[in-house]
This record gives structure tokens, sequence and C-alpha cells, in this order.
């Protein structure tokens, strides 16, 4: 019975490797499910989640050069209407004051929100994220291209 133990507790510990160092980043992910009709493809030319310390940003540009706001890599292409997405925050405690998924539908700084993290449906006050510690939390969007949301900018 003893060998048994002993195996099975070698096996485990061979099998973890990494799997026992403390987590150090958080993530928040999560889908996007597009409700209606998509625009059409010169209308989305690139579409990302974005995190922002503060809001309103005053400066989108200098937000996101000097690190107060992250965001994913491009969600393109779009596949049945839906995408998921990941971000990692290795820094905190920090609080997101504005997290959004924002579309690129013209050039390098033609950008509009097409869906903001928030339980008000009415004025859209976006709803503080924070996070303490590493975990991984999930948010999901819904964005309806037809709807004009409030902009920032």
């Amino acid at each position: 019975m003893h060998k048994i133990i002993f195996v099975l507790l070698i096996f485990i510990l061979v099998s973890c490797q990494e799997g026992l160092e403390p987590i150090s980043k958080a993530t928040i992910q999560g889908k996007i499910l597009i409700v209606g009709e998509l625009p059409a493809d010169s209308l989305i030319k690139d579409l990302r989640v974005v995190a922002f310390q503060k809001y309103p940003p005053q400066d989108i540009v200098t937000e996101v050069l000097t690190g107060r706001a992250i965001f994913t890599e491009s969600l393109l292409p779009i596949k049945n209407k839906e995408c998921n997405y990941m971000l990692e925050i290795e820094n905190y405690p920090i609080t997101f004051e504005y997290f959004v998924v924002a579309r690129q539908w013209g050039t390098l700084f033609e950008w509009d929100v097409v869906a903001i993290y928030t339980k008000d449906t009415v004025n859209y006050t976006p709803e503080k994220l924070v996070i303490n510690k590493p975990l991984s939390i999930n948010i999901d969007f819904i964005v309806d291209f037809s709807k004009k949301l409030p902009q920032p900018f």
C-alpha cells in the first residue's frame, strides 16, 4: 500500500512541473457576441478590448503609450459573429474606470466605442473594475453596431 501511495506521489510531483508556482498575473477574458448586422468589412479595420485607468481618458494616445491603458491584440477576423479575448495584468492593485470594446473604422486615429462594461443600459455609465490580486475574471460583451454609444472623445 505504501509503495502505491509513494508511486502516486512521485507521479503527481513530476507531472505538476510548474503547476505549483503561485499565479503571478491576473487575467480578464471573455467573449464578444455581435448582434444585428455586421458593418461592411471596410468599416471594421480593427477590433480590440481596451481597459483605461481613467474615465474619461484625456489623451488616448498618451494613455496607451504610458501604460495607463492596456489592450488586446486585434480580434479580427470575426467568425460566426463572435470572438474571444484575453488581457493579462501583471501590475496590481489596479483600477480600470473604463473597460470597452473599440472599433477602428477609418484611419489610425478613427476609432469608436462599440461596447462598454456597465450595468447602465440607459446612460452607459462605466462600471469600475478593481483588481487587487492575481485572479481570472470573465466579462462578456454584446456589440450592436447599429447602437450609438456615448463616446469619451
